[in-house]
C-alpha cells in the first residue's frame, strides 16, 4: 500500500540542514536545483514521536506503544530495516514536472539555485536577551555575540510524498497511522520560538501503474537491466573519513544480484531464511549460471590506469605508460576516471553521476524535545548519494533455461530499494527488464598484443580459496581461459577491498583483497584466442568483467575537458515556457525583481547629480512619506499639506522645489484637487506605484550616503 504524505507550513519552518554558512548560521535543506525540502528522516523521526504522543494521550500502556513503535518504524540499532513503513522526501507538489523544466531551463537567470532559495525562504535575525543576575549580562540587553541568523521556508508552502508500507495495513492500524499524521503540528528547529507550525494529511494513492506483464520472449539468454533512481541512493564505500559514508558510482553486479532475489523472493512468496530450497531460486541466484553484470552511469566504463596524462603540461596528449620512453622524466599522473573512449578521444564530462552530501545525526533517545547536550551516543556523520533521476544500465546473461526462469517470475518493470538508509530518505529505484536476445557468441582475437582492462574488481582465489591478487595468480587464470604460455608483459594497476553483506546471518564477511576496476594489463596473444568478458572468481556477482582492446603504442589520445552545460553561460534571456502553476509564479516573481532592480539602478543614477539645499533631515522626511505611502493619492495629500497657508512645511516645500525634485504643475486636473506640485519625472515612462515608490525610497537612500560622504548630512 502507498499513501500521500502532505505537509503545509503555516509558519516559518527551519528543517535545519545542520549546517551554515558565513552569513547564515542555521540553514534549511535544500535540493540541488535550490527547492526546499523536507528530509525523509526528520518525517519519519517526527511522526515516531507523534505515534507515541497520540499512544500516550489515549491512556494505551508503555508495552503497546513500544511495540506499535517497532512494528511501524522498527527497533533502532538492527543491522537490517524490519518496520512496517517506507519514507521518502517531501518535495514541492507536481515535484516531476517542476523539475524536468528547471532541467530543460537550467542556463535561465530564474532557475538558477540562488534565486529559487531567496523566492522560498526568508532570513530571520534573533538574539537572546540578558537576565538579571546572570555574569556578564545585563537585563533586557541581547547577550553578546548572540545574535543568530536563520533561513526559514516561508508559510503557506506544500510540500508532498509517498509514504509505502512492506505489507497492507490494518484498519486499526491505518487509523492510528493517520492520528499520529494529524497530530504532527509542528516541526523542525525553534518551534518553542513561534517557528514549524504545520498541517499534515494523509491520503492512500490509486494503485500502481507499473507494467506488471513479464517479459515477452522468455528464453533469452541475455537481458538489459535498466535502474533509475526515484530517490538519492546510497552505495557505501569507505575512503577513509569515518564520519563520511561515500557512494560508489556505479552499482556493481553483486549489488543487482541482490536487488534481482529480494523481488524473486517477495513475487514468488519465499521466506529469506530458506529461499535456496527453492530450485528456481537456487539455479537462477546461488548455482553460478546467471552472471549480474555492472549497471553503469550513460554506459560510461573506467578508462584504464595505463593512460596517463601529464602532470604539469596540460597541452600535452594522454598516452599509455606502457609506451612511455624511459627518457621523458615528465611526472605524469592517471586519467583514472569513468568515461568513454571515441576514437582517439577520452569523454569524462558527463559520464560521472551526480552526487549529492547530506548531514546527518544520530541519536539513540528521539523523545521530543529531549536534550542532547550531554549524550555521549550521538553522533554525526555524511552521507554522499546518487541523484534522483539517473539511469544505470548493465547487463544479466547466462544460461538461458536460468535467465528465463527470472523473467517468468519478475515483471518487465517494477520498484525496489536498495543501499544505505532505504527505509527513509534514500534507496528507491525503478527496475526495468529489456529481453536482450541469445547471448554473443564469443569472438576471437587475431595474434598480437593487448591490453586487458578491468570493468570491475577482480578476486583471484588460490587452491585453497586465499584471496591472491597477484600476476602470477592472474597469469595462471589466464592461461586456464586462454590457453598456456600468455604472460603478462606490464601492469598498471591497483588495488582494492571487496567484502559482501549476507543478510540472513545479518553480517559482512572478510575484506577480500583484489585488483581494482581500471586495472590494465599488457600480454601477446595467439592467433585466434577466444575472448573473454568475464574471468576470476565470483564473476556471477559482477566481479572480473573485462574488455580487451588492441595495444597501439604510436597512438595518444585527447582528454576532452568542456565543462558541463550547468557551468556554461547563464546569459538566457529567452523566457521559457513552463506548464506548472508554481514556476509560473516564480518567472513572474523574477520579472518582477528583474523590473524593480531597474527602477533602482535609475535612481542610484539620478541620486549623483548635485541637488542643493537638500539636507539629510529634510530626505529621512520625504522617504519616511514614500515607505508609508500605498497609493499616489496619500503622496498627493502630503504634498497638499506642505503647501497650505497654515504649513510649517512651506521651507520644505520650497527647498524641494527649488532642487528640482518637486515641480509645479498647471495641469487643471491636478488644480481642482489642490495638488499644487508633483514628483520629477522619474525617466522610466509610466510606471505602477509600487515601483514608483521603490524608485523614491532608493533615490533618497542614496541622496542621503551620498551628503554624508560629502560632508553635507
Amino acid at each position: 500500500m502507498s499513501y500521500t504524505l502532505t505537509l503545509t507550513t503555516e509558519s516559518y519552518l527551519l528543517t535545519g540542514s545542520g549546517e551554515g554558512g558565513v552569513l547564515i548560521d542555521a540553514d534549511v535543506v535544500f535540493h540541488a536545483t535550490g527547492f526546499p525540502m523536507i528530509p525523509a528522516r526528520r518525517i519519519k523521526g517526527m511522526l515516531k514521536e507523534s505515534l507515541e504522543e497520540v499512544m500516550e494521550i489515549a491512556g494505551k500502556p508503555e508495552a503497546d506503544i513500544k511495540a506499535a513503535i517497532t512494528r511501524f518504524f522498527g527497533e533502532p540499532g538492527k543491522p537490517t530495516y524490519e518496520g512496517r513503513l517506507l519514507f521518502h522526501n517531501l518535495m514541492l507538489p507536481d515535484w516531476g514536472r517542476i523539475a524536468k523544466e528547471v532541467t530543460d531551463n537550467k542556463n535561465f537567470q530564474a532557475f538558477q539555485p540562488d534565486f529559487i532559495k531567496a523566492y522560498f525562504t526568508a532570513e530571520i535575525q534573533q538574539t537572546a536577551i540578558g537576565r538579571e543576575g546572570k555574569e556578564g549580562e545585563i537585563e533586557g540587553v541581547a547577550k553578546k555575540r548572540s545574535l543568530r541568523n536563520y533561513r526559514v521556508i516561508k508559510p503557506g508552502q506544500s510540500f508532498e510524498g509517498l509514504l509505502e508500507t512492506t505489507s497492507p495495513l490494518s484498519s486499526e492500524e491505518e487509523k492510528l497511522l493517520k492520528q499520529a499524521v494529524m497530530n504532527l503540528r509542528h516541526a523542525g528547529t525553534r518551534r518553542n520560538r513561534g517557528f514549524g507550525r504545520v498541517k499534515c494529511e494523509l491520503k492512500e494513492t490509486a494503485a500502481n501503474s507499473l507494467a506488471s506483464q513479464v517479459i515477452s520472449g522468455g528464453q533469452a539468454g541475455k537481458l538489459s537491466v535498466i535502474l533509475t533512481t526515484q530517490s538519492p541512493v546510497v552505495l557505501a564505500e569507505q575512503q577513509g573519513d569515518q564520519n563520511t559514508v561515500f557512494t560508489r558510482k556505479y552499482i556493481s553486479g553483486n549489488q543487482v544480484r541482490g536487488l534481482m532475489a529480494n523481488a524473486f523472493i517477495r513475487k514468488r512468496g519465499l521466506s529469506p531464511h530458506n529461499a535456496h530450497l527453492d530450485s528456481d531460486f537456487f539455479e537462477v541466484f546461488l548455482s553460478g549460471k546467471v552472471q549480474f553484470g555492472n549497471a553503469a552511469f550513460n554506459q560510461a566504463s573506467h578508462i584504464a590506469l595505463h593512460l596517463h596524462e601529464y602532470k604539469l603540461d596540460k597541452n600535452k596528449p594522454v598516452i599509455s605508460v606502457f609506451a612511455k620512453d624511459q627518457r621523458d622524466n615528465e611526472i605524469t599522473k592517471s586519467v583514472s576516471k569513468i568515461g568513454v573512449i571515441v576514437g582517439n578521444t577520452i569523454h569524462k564530462e558527463g559520464f560521472t553521476p551526480k552526487t549529492t552530501f547530506n548531514f546527518h545525526n544520530s541519536r539513540p533517545n528521539r523523545s521530543a524535545g529531549r536534550s542532547t547536550e550531554n549524550d555521549d551516543e550521538t553522533g554525526i556523520f555524511y552521507y554522499e548519494s546518487l541523484n534522483e533521476g539517473q539511469a544505470f544500465q548493465g547487463e544479466i546473461s547466462g544460461d538461458t533455461s536460468a535467465v528465463a526462469k527470472l523473467t517468468s517470475v519478475l515483471s518487465s518493470q517494477f520498484r525496489a530499494r536498495m543501499g544505505r538508509s532505504r527505509s527513509a530518505q534514500y534507496g528507491s529505484v525503478l527496475v526495468t527488464l529489456v529481453d536482450g536476445g541469445k547471448s554473443d557468441s564469443s569472438t576471437t582475437l587475431g595474434a598480437g598484443k593487448y591490453v586487458m582492462t578491468l570493468q570491475s574488481p577482480l578476486v583471484l582465489l588460490n587452491e585453497n580459496g586465499h584471496p591472491t591478487p597477484t600476476v602470477t595468480a592472474l597469469e595462471k587464470v589466464l592461461a586456464y581461459a586462454l590457453g598456456s604460455g600468455i604472460k603478462v608483459e606490464k601492469a598498471a594497476a591497483a588495488f582494492t577491498q571487496v567484502e559482501q553483506f549476507n543478510a540472513i546471518w545479518q553480517a559482512k564477511s572478510d575484506k577480500v583483497p583484489a585488483f581494482k576496476e581500471g586495472s590494465s594489463f599488457l600480454m601477446n596473444l595467439p592467433e585466434n584466442t577466444n575472448s573473454l568478458a568475464q574471468l576470476g572468481d565470483w564473476t556471477e556477482q559482477g566481479f572480473g568483467q573485462v574488455t580487451f582492446e588492441p595495444y597501439q603504442p604510436n597512438v595518444s589520445f585527447k582528454l576532452e575537458t568542456s565543462a558541463h552545460a550547468e557551468n556554461g553561460s547563464l546569459a538566457s534571456t529567452e523566457k521559457p515556457k513552463v506548464s506548472n502553476a508554481l514556476l509560473a509564479d516564480l518567472l513572474k516573481a523574477f520579472e518582477e525583481e528583474k523590473g524593480q532592480l531597474e527602477v533602482k539602478n535609475k535612481a542610484i543614477e539620478a541620486a549623483q547629480k548635485p541637488y542643493k539645499g537638500i539636507k539629510n533631515h529634510l530626505i529621512g522626511r520625504v522617504e519616511s512619506v514614500f515607505q508609508r505611502a500605498i497609493s499616489e493619492e496619500y503622496v498627493n495629500e502630503w504634498i497638499k499639506a506642505l503647501f497650505r497657508s497654515d504649513s510649517s512645511g512651506k521651507p520644505a516645500a520650497e527647498a524641494l522645489l527649488k532642487s528640482g525634485i518637486l515641480h509645479e504643475v498647471s495641469d487643471k486636473e491636478f488644480k481642482e484637487k489642490g495638488v499644487k506640485a508633483k514628483f520629477a519625472e522619474t525617466g522610466l515612462g509610466h510606471l505602477a506605484f509600487e515601483n514608483t515608490r521603490i524608485y523614491w525610497i532608493t533615490f533618497f537612500q542614496t541622496l542621503r550616503k551620498k551628503n554624508k560622504s560629502d560632508g553635507k548630512g
